[in-house]
């Protein structure tokens, strides 16, 4: 479970009547449980995967806030008269003396 809060600033280099792409990036703080994040080694309990990395393992229970920051790419386009949006960012969660790297995609309709 993860809830995430954040800042953009969002720039617009194409822009036509019913359809622009836009650039954005940002800052976040995450509050998380019941997720590993990367861990730098030598930073408390450290789980060692396959490829030699490492990971900070959770228990479940314990709710935890971090910052982070993201960028990503997203379009606006529009189908007869409602505005949509598609749009994927790279988000890093810094925690435990690393980042922890996610890329969530959303689509969405907009009001007003």
């Amino acid at each position: 479970l993860m809830v995430t809060i954040g800042s953009d600033l969002k720039v617009i280099p194409v822009d036509f009547a019913s359809w622009r792409v836009y650039g954005l990036g940002g800052v976040n703080y995450h509050v998380f449980r019941g997720i590993a994040t990367v861990s730098k080694p030598g930073t408390g309990a450290c789980t060692v995967d396959g490829r030699g990395g490492c990971y900070q393992p959770t228990n479940g229970s314990d709710w935890k806030s971090k910052p982070g920051f993201h960028f990503g790419a997203g379009t606006d386009f529009r189908v007869a008269s409602q505005e949509m949006f598609l749009e994927a960012r790279v988000t890093a969660l810094q925690a435990n003396g690393a980042r922890t790297w996610m890329v969530p995609i959303s689509f969405g309709l907009r009001f007003f």
